[in-house]
């Protein structure tokens, strides 16, 4: 199918054009990207940038690199943990100003006993901040397994390309057909969340554009969730807050949980990809709003009906009714307060801050927001069911 004497001249300028840039690469391939390693270890001055290639093949081999035997061994996550493998091994042989890429490939092509499954490669980038994701879907039937193989190594270099130059050559995959389909996305925050995961800083926040906020920043109000998904209601909650109270509204997401299971890296990354382009999101290790409270001083927590019943239930607090007063005063202490939201009970009622028992010398603590200035009945445990 492939033009192979011009993609050939084309394949040999990009590979000369990585050799000359400082880039180091490291990588781990599974079911592909054996033409990607013969198309650099033929090539003069592939030494000064290819550092290693690990090509992990059988189950067993791919359950030790990883450390557990993954959900499917052809998604997004195992190429991210490949390029995470490739990355650290990288960055511990050479010094920290060095230009490192993590390659990671996983895919599942054309082999002897038919597949049910689509033939299909994920390709991710490791670098110091930012994971690069690729995906190629291809069009099944119509190549041999060297011209999907040839392909798919063409795939992983095109993305190596992007993220050395910012940019593309169309020439390199111009043999795509309509069946076969590419999809491409950046995580700016990537290496922000890992480092958060593997040290004891408290929060990490991230603003819309993917970038690090300074810890110094100062946040006034906060709507605290799992988010899973992020909807309207959380969006427009935040815009009407930024309204009546003239002050920037942030989000929050805690890795720990008293009532779920605790998040993993994949699933904060996950979850902070919706915020891009809506606002600032704040991930955490706070399990609770006095814990919270510690690290956002003089800040109003934006809460549902349902959230601040939980936030007076002595159920939380080992059952001991001063436990939670001694939790209600840290969280005073700390000048915090909540707003709140009303929400529909389990039995399709809609009930509000009027409908809380709050102990006597806190009511101040909480203030109810009217449900004629808003009011949004959308829950994200709904559209989970829904879907």
């Amino acid at each position: 199918m492939s033009n192979f004497k011009p993609l050939n001249q084309i394949i040999e300028k990009i590979v000369n054009k990585i050799n000359e840039d400082a880039v180091k690469i490291n990588g781990v391939f599974a079911g592909s990207g054996s033409s990607f390693a013969h198309w650099f270890l033929t090539k003069a001055g592939s030494s000064k940038t290819l550092l290693q290639l690990d090509f992990p093949y059988s189950y067993s081999v791919i359950d030790e690199m990883l450390g557990c035997t993954p959900n499917g061994y052809v998604n997004e996550v195992v190429a991210n943990e490949f390029a995470n493998i490739a990355y650290k091994r990288a960055n511990k042989l050479l010094a920290p100003e060095e230009k490192i890429i993590g390659v990671g490939c996983t895919s599942a092509l054309t082999s002897e006993k038919p597949k049910k499954g689509e033939h299909r490669v994920y390709v991710s980038i490791r670098s110091r901040n930012e994971m690069i994701n690729g995906y190629l879907k291809l069009n099944k039937g119509i190549r041999t397994r060297i011209e999907e193989e040839d392909l798919v190594s063409r795939f992983i270099l095109d993305q190596i390309n992007r993220f050395c130059f910012s940019s593309e050559d169309q020439t390199l995959l111009k043999d795509l057909t309509s069946g076969d389909k590419v999809e491409r996305k950046k995580n700016k925050f990537y290496g922000a969340v890992e480092q958060f995961f593997e040290t004891d800083k408290p929060f990490v926040a991230i603003n819309k554009d993917g970038h690090l906020l300074d810890f110094s920043d100062s946040f006034t109000y906060i709507i605290p969730g799992s988010f899973n998904p992020l909807h309207s209601g959380h969006k427009q909650l935040a815009e009407f807050i930024k309204r009546m109270k003239k002050s920037r509204v942030d989000f929050e997401i805690s890795i720990f949980n008293v009532d779920k299971d605790n998040m993993n890296k994949e699933e904060v990354i996950n979850r902070i990809s919706q915020f891009m382009g809506v606002g600032t999101i704040i991930i955490s290790k706070s399990k609770t709003f006095a814990e919270k409270s510690i690290h956002f001083k003089g800040c109003s927590f934006v809460v549902g009906w349902d959230t601040a019943v939980r936030i007076l239930d002595t159920k939380y607090y080992d059952n001991n009714f001063e436990s939670m007063l001694t939790a209600l005063d840290i969280i005073k202490e700390n000048h915090c307060r909540f707003l709140v939201v009303g929400r529909l009970d389990e039995f399709g009622a809609f009930r509000n801050a009027n409908d809380i028992d709050v102990p006597s010398g806190y009511q101040d603590m909480f203030t109810m927001i009217d449900e004629k200035r808003f009011r949004n009945d959308i829950s994200s445990t709904e559209i989970r069911s829904q879907n």
